[in-house]
């Protein structure tokens, strides 16, 4: 990993204040274990990716290389301006910020894709929800004098973020804090940065990407039901590219298209659809009984409707985790996905799944 020239030349200054080891350029200096190591904490990111210092959190370049998010980044002028305040907004030292925005429109990705400067990208650790940001971690950010360290913790809720907050407020100036969450309601409350998707034109372009065949006409038509969503266009577009036929048989509007790429007699889709009853689904520690209980209710094997739900997940992103639960993203996904579910039932099938379901 290149961490770039500004890592190198601090760690070079610290070794140089705190030891007098003064590196010039061409020389070769043997360094012992211990004096090397109080140089290297204060760049945790470095560290975690070289030594797995805490394997809940991410350096940059190992967060760019999980499967969801790694095709091709679309970009035109007002992404680029949105690129531009957001790195404005980090850059400070001891900063804080909150990126919202509805499930599915690429808060994740643009984040990411803000971090990928020199002046940030080494110093990047995530986590991909804010128990995975640990007391540890919290711990060391707080206690080593010189640290530098953008920490990003993705589906953070109001009540998570008042208290990664707090535990930010009591680190070194070194450290900046960048917290994702969903706000679906458009406008950004205070001291937040709402991201709102990609226009249909980018998306055009992303989904031609994933399917290289696809006449542009095709995947307008995609694009115009995808409702600004790059989640969304993606998962079409590989449906797309799976069976090409598919798209003759495209009629305009937005049921129609996700009733043809995603029926629910696929069992991944089926299973997918019983998670997007509910606004979010218990699915880890003490709350995993929810997600049990429901996919009995719905005659699913419980073992393997999650496995199901999982996979789809690692290769789509579309039922992340937020702490113990998990969600259908995006919205409009999840909308049809349970309406499609729940068409066919009677009030008395209605009745009995939700009096199956143990209490949050």
């Amino acid at each position: 990993a290149n961490y770039g020239p500004q890592v190198a030349a601090r760690v070079r200054a610290r070794l140089a204040a705190a030891h007098q080891i003064v590196i010039g350029p061409g020389q070769l200096v043997i360094i012992n274990g211990p004096t090397l190591a109080e140089a290297l904490q204060a760049y945790p990111a470095m560290v975690r990716r070289f030594l797995g210092i805490d394997v809940h959190l991410y350096a940059h370049e190992q967060w760019a290389g999980l499967k969801r998010l790694s095709n091709p980044f679309q970009q035109d002028g007002d992404v680029q301006a949105r690129l531009a305040a957001l790195r404005a907004e980090i850059l400070p030292a001891h900063s804080s910020i909150r990126v919202v925005g509805a499930a599915g429109h690429g808060k994740t990705r643009i984040v990411l894709e803000a971090l990928r400067i020199p002046e940030l990208a080494g110093e990047v650790l995530y986590a991909l929800g804010p128990d995975d940001a640990t007391p540890a971690a919290w711990a060391f950010l707080q206690a080593t004098p010189d640290v530098r360290c953008t920490l990003v913790v993705d589906e953070v809720d109001e009540v998570a973020a008042a208290r990664l907050t707090d535990f930010h407020n009591l680190t070194q100036a070194g450290v900046r804090l960048v917290m994702i969450g969903r706000d679906a309601s458009g406008r950004a409350p205070a001291g937040t940065v709402q991201v709102q998707g990609l226009s249909e034109d980018l998306l055009v372009r992303a989904i031609r990407d994933v399917a290289p065949g696809l006449p542009e006409e095709a995947a307008r038509r995609i694009a115009e039901v995808c409702e600004r969503s790059p989640k969304l266009a993606l998962l079409l577009a590989e449906r797309a590219r799976e069976n090409p036929g598919l798209i003759e048989q495209l009629d305009p509007g937005l049921q129609g298209a996700l009733d043809l790429f995603l029926p629910l007699e696929d069992p991944d889709l089926h299973a997918l659809s019983s998670l997007a009853l509910l606004e979010s689904v218990g699915w880890r520690g003490a709350a995993d009984e929810e997600s049990t209980a429901l996919f009995r209710i719905l005659g699913l094997d419980p073992t393997d409707a999650r496995r199901r739900v999982e996979r789809l997940d690692g290769q789509h992103g579309i039922a992340p985790l937020a702490g113990r639960y998990r969600y259908v993203s995006p919205d409009i996904l999840a909308d049809h996905l349970a309406a499609k579910h729940v068409g066919a039932w009677t009030r008395e099938r209605l009745g009995d799944v939700l009096d199956g379901l143990p209490a949050h």
